[in-house]
């Protein structure tokens, strides 16, 4: 799985999309398993906590769209 994840992240550079892609990896993990990411970026730090309920507030970040206060997901700022 490592090495396709590597071609798809290759191909994005070569054509010249990193700077314009979000690119969100999501495991077949049992469902009460929070996913521990070492999640590096722009505005992003590394060795962050994230679950799987974080994804929809990085998403909403990423677009620059407003996240709803009433939201339980957080950013790994």
């Amino acid at each position: 799985m490592d090495s396709q994840i590597g071609e798809i992240l290759k191909s994005i550079e070569t054509a010249g999309w990193s700077k314009d892609s979000l690119i969100i990896a999501n495991l077949n993990q049992p469902v009460n398993t929070n996913i521990v990411v070492d999640h590096g970026g722009i505005g992003y730090g590394h060795g962050e906590n994230i679950t799987n309920m974080d994804c929809p507030a990085i998403i909403l970040n990423a677009l620059d769209v407003d996240i709803p206060s009433w939201f339980d997901a957080k950013l790994p700022i």
